[in-house]
Parts: C-alpha cells; structure tokens; sequence
C-alpha cells in the first residue's frame, strides 16, 4: 500500500479493508491480558479477524435498525473490543462518539442527547448501570449494548433496548449485511474537545478530515510495517484514534496497553518501536527513571549524576550534527555501559523515539530522552483539526518546539501571536450551532494558542491566549512555562500558577507523594496520613526552597512570590484534570480563589 493510498480511499472502511487484503493473517493488534496464572499474556488479533469481528457486529448494528449516518457511542477502554466496534460502526455507515471512561454522568447525558446518539457500547457494570438510568431522560437512545463475554450476573439486561455481545452475534446470522455508500464528506467521528477552558464542544469531523491526517503523517514519518506502534493513551482522543487508523495505511500493529506509563518488564514482551502518549505520563516516566537511577545512595547517585551531565553535552552536539571526541567519547561509552543500555533494554531495545502531545516537557526531561536514545517528539494540534497540526519528526526535530506544519497543512502567526492553521484535516464544523465558530471565512482555524514561529519554520507554543498574565511593568508571563518549570524537581507533582495582572504571582502547588513520604522518613517525621505531612512546616521549608531555585532561573517578573501547598493532588474525578492529565485552569482557580484571595493581602480579588 502506497502513501498516496490515504487520500485515493473513499472512506475509512474502504482503507482498512484495502490493508486487509494485503496483510490478512499478519497481526494488527496485540494487548496485554492480566487474567492469565502466568502474569499478563499478549492478545493478538489479526487483520482477517479484526474485519471478519468487526462485519458481523456491523451487520447487527444494522440487524436493530441503524442506518448510514445514525450516532453510535462508545463507552470502551483501550483494546481490541474497542478497534473491533468502532470499525464496525464505519462499516455500517454510522458515526462514532467515543465518550471517556471517566466521564461524569451529567456529561455523558449531555453528550449522549447532543448527539441524539442511538445506541451506546458498555464493557462493566458501572457504565451499564449509569446508562440504565439515563435512559428515561435520552428519548433517541434506544440500545445499550454490554460489550463483554462475562457479564456479571448481578447485572439486569432485561430492559427494553439492551444487548449482550452474543445477542449481537446471533442477529448477525440472521442478517444479510447491506454495504452503505460513504463519501469522503460524510461525518465519521464526533469528538468531544478536553473542556480545559469551560465546557466540552462536539467537533464533527468527516472521513476526509482523517484521510487528510493519515496522509500528512505517512509523507513526514519514517514508519513501515516492520514498526510496532505502542499507543498509552485514551481510546476516546482522537489522537490516538489517528495513530491507530496510520497502521492501516503503514500496516504496522497496535500494541494496546490501557495502564500507566511505567518502567515495566512486560515493555520487552511488546517490543515496540515508538510510543505514542502525552506529555504528562511522559513527565511521570521521566520523574521515575530519574529517581530510580538516581535515588540509590551513595557512589551510584554520584555515577548517576556524572552520566546525566555526559549524556547532555552529547545531546547538545548531536543536536547540531556533531559527534562527541575523545575524552568525552570516551566517557559517553562508559556512561552507556553503566545506565543507558540498561534503561534500552528496559524497554525492548527496539523502541526508537515517542511522539507526544499535550502539556510539554521541560527542558531538562527532553535532553534526558535525547540522551538515552528515546528522543521524545513533541507534537502540536486540536480536536478540531483531527488532532496535530505540527509534529518533530526523528531525522529533523528542535528540542522545545512542536516541529513544522504537517504536509498538506498552511500554519501562520496573527499580529497579535495566535497561531492559525488551513486545510483538509480542519473539521467539518462544530456540532452545538450556538458553539462559537472557530474557522473564518477564508478557511483559517483560530487556536486559541499563543506562539512563535522561527525561520526553518519550527513552532513553539507559548501558552493559551486567555492564559497569559500581563506583569505591572508589561510584559506576558505564560504561567504553563513557569508550571512546567516547577514540575520538573521531583517534590513537585503540580502547580497552578496565578497573577492578577498588577501584582505579583503565586502558585498552587501540589507535591509528590512518594518523595514527600521519603522525605519525612529521613527527617525522622512521625508517622501520619498525606494530607497531614502536605501542611508540615519542615515540608513547606522544603518546597520554599525548591522554588527559591528555580527563581533564580526566571526574569524578577516572573517568579513565584508566595505559594501554597494543597492536602492532595489535583484529580480527575474532581474535573480539575481532564482526561490526559492537563489542567482546566479556570476550574482550579474559581475552586481556590478563597485560597488565592489570602495571597494578596488588602486586595479585594
């Protein structure tokens, strides 16, 4: 299959099936199963399988009275159901909603009636009995379908409109499956943006949107079949819906793993060749390799240090083309032997470099990946224009930046620093008509974000418009910079930092709960539950001083004056998190103005 084969489909149905006839019994997706005596086991399905699954869940969906263009949402984790029912649901001529996991019922409801979604795809007993009771309140949903081969018995699937996945299957031999005719205009997807500025807007987007992705990325990354393709991200993003339909035009396998980004043996087991996940579970993998290595004590912390400090003069050569000589050479060899081979071999030796995006990394984390030989791409882009828009890839990258425009995409800097981005991938439209219009009439996608292009082209990102804080004296302060900053020192698990704009800034600041606990161990510190070790004064001493530092590596106007540290971490379940992990700001801040309001004494904020 050619790279041109994107754009020549007519659909995505017609480019997976294309993939099929060519690499029919070769593996195209693998998951880790954790049911087995044994440890977790791979799961592997097939290209043939996944189509042949995929056909008769999409016949019973037509078996129940689903027609080209009807809404069908998904309610799954990370796995190979996932693949098999959304593919179904293109088959069939529908559109998919993908709904995260840990979505609150309110918005599911909203989402749901929105959409005027027909039917909704469960795997577990929360979600079926949460949608048992939104039912009476969502006219059009009229099946909730328990996508699992072990149903618990305590679950009722007797009312009106449920099915079981052999239900589905025994309608499907009933049926004769009607082929749909789907155009490259058609909408495919309803995707739901991350809400971190207020609420969540439907973005329509159409099989000619992710055609036009899939093209743009076959042209810029150097994969083939031969590549493994690890996604640790949430089934519902269309981010990792792109990197999962790019293996049906490179022909790569998925490799699925619904748990957290860690150092794990079972990374040997899937071998792969380059990751696809988002800034903060890369952060944490960062944080943990650090402290890991770093954390032993004694001549190994030393060692540890010394190959850090090798290991970033050889970034920084190999970063403008040059290669490291003799004595540095020399000691980057031994350095490889006494840490880097090992943390390779961790992960599979094969694992070539990982494509992320969301909240970036700070600098310090970046050479790290460099230097070990995981270099960490940072990719740009909304829901809105199917996911990226920019991305580094391997053979030409900028640490710091978020690389060039895709091929096939027009990117520009308005007076006023918005970055603007044009073409096929930029959606349909958003679904709500009251959700104010993002596209102007000449095509242009507004971002919303703030940046800076430089003269090869490469992008930086420097914070979110509205974000920006103006200092007394004028200038625009990015808090996401200062938070990343911050989150870089290994007692800190998050920050918010705040500024009125005449004054000036402070922060929230969460800690990192395995650190802080080694802390007080080796202050002697009587034992006590988290929230009571947060407030500690020898604990606000400590991260004093940690800010303190990092101050002096900003501009006056820029560093944190006073703070506060929080009994807990922001959560998800909270809404202060969305679902990769980055912060809804204006939630945190209307959450602890009581909190922020004490840092400006006499103000009335």
């Amino acid at each position: 299959m050619t790279t041109s084969s994107a754009t020549s489909a007519t659909s995505l149905a017609d480019l997976f099936r294309r993939r099929v006839r060519q690499l029919s019994d070769e593996c195209a997706a693998q998951t880790l199963d954790s049911s087995g005596e044994d440890g977790d086991e791979p799961l592997e399905m097939s290209w043939r399988e996944w189509e042949a699954r995929a056909s008769e869940c999409a016949t019973a969906l037509q078996s129940i009275g689903l027609a080209p263009g009807d809404r069908v949402a998904l309610v799954l984790p990370l796995g190979l159901d996932a693949l098999v029912v959304e593919m179904a649901i293109w088959f069939a001529g529908c559109v998919s909603v993908p709904l995260y996991l840990e979505d609150k019922p309110d918005e599911i409801s909203r989402m749901l009636g929105q959409t005027e979604a027909r039917a909704v795809f469960v795997a577990d007993r929360p979600h079926w009995e949460m949608l048992s009771a939104l039912r009476p309140s969502l006219p059009r949903l009229e099946h909730t379908i328990f996508y699992s081969d072990t149903v618990s018995p305590s679950v009722d699937l007797g009312a009106a409109g449920a099915l079981t996945r052999d239900e589905l299957r025994h309608r499907a031999r009933r049926t004769s499956f009607s082929p749909p005719s789907v155009r490259p205009e058609d909408a495919a997807i309803i995707s739901f943006t991350p809400g971190t500025q207020g609420q969540r807007k439907g973005v329509v987007l159409s099989h000619g949107n992710l055609l036009a992705q899939l093209d743009s990325l076959t042209r810029l990354l150097p994969l083939s079949s031969k590549d493994r393709c690890w996604i640790q991200a949430p089934v519902a993003h269309v981010y990792t819906k792109v990197f999962a339909l790019l293996g049906t035009v490179v022909g790569y396998p998925l490799l699925l793993d619904p748990g957290p980004l860690r150092l794990r043996d079972d990374w040997v087991q899937l071998a792969p060749t380059f990751l696809v996940t988002y800034g903060p579970q890369l952060h944490r993998l960062y944080l943990e390799i650090v402290a890991a290595f770093g954390q032993r004590g004694g001549w190994s912390t030393r060692l540890f240090r010394w190959a850090k400090g090798i290991g970033r003069q050889v970034s920084r050569l190999r970063y403008i083309g040059r290669r490291p000589r003799g004595m540095l050479r020399l000691s980057y060899n031994v350095a490889n032997r006494l840490f880097f081979r090992d943390l390779q071999a961790r992960w599979g030796g094969g694992l070539r470099f990982v494509v992320y995006k969301g909240q970036p990394l700070a600098t310090q984390a970046l050479e790290f990946f460099h230097w070990v030989g995981l270099p960490a791409l940072e990719a740009y882009g909304l829901t809105e224009a199917t996911a990226l828009t920019h991305l580094n890839p391997p053979d030409w990258f900028k640490l710091g930046t978020v690389g060039r425009v895709l091929p096939g995409l027009e990117t520009a800097v308005a007076d006023d620093g918005e970055i603007w981005v044009r073409g096929p991938s930029v959606m349909k439209g958003y679904l709500a008509p009251d959700d104010e219009a993002s596209v102007d009439d000449e095509g242009w996608l507004h971002t919303g974000d703030v940046g800076e292009l430089d003269d090869e082209g490469f992008l930086r990102v420097i914070d979110r418009k509205r974000d920006l804080i103006s200092s007394p004296s004028g200038q625009s302060i990015s808090p996401l910079t200062i938070e990343n900053l911050l989150r870089t020192n290994r007692y800190i698990d998050s920050a918010l930092v705040y500024g009125p704009g005449d004054d000036y800034l402070c922060a929230l600041v969460t800690v990192e709960r395995e650190a802080i606990q080694e802390f007080a161990r080796k202050q002697g510190m009587a034992s006590r539950n988290f929230a009571e070790l947060t407030q500690d004064p020898r604990v606000y001493r400590l991260i004093h001083e940690v800010i303190e530092e990092l101050n002096t590596q900003l501009p006056p106007y820029e560093t944190i004056k006073k703070f506060v540290i929080l009994d807990e971490s922001f959560q998800r379940e909270r809404e202060e998190l969305t679902a990769t992990d980055t912060l809804k700001r204006q939630v945190v801040i209307e959450k602890y103005q009581h909190i922020l309001r004490k840092l400006y004494p006499g103000n009335n904020r």
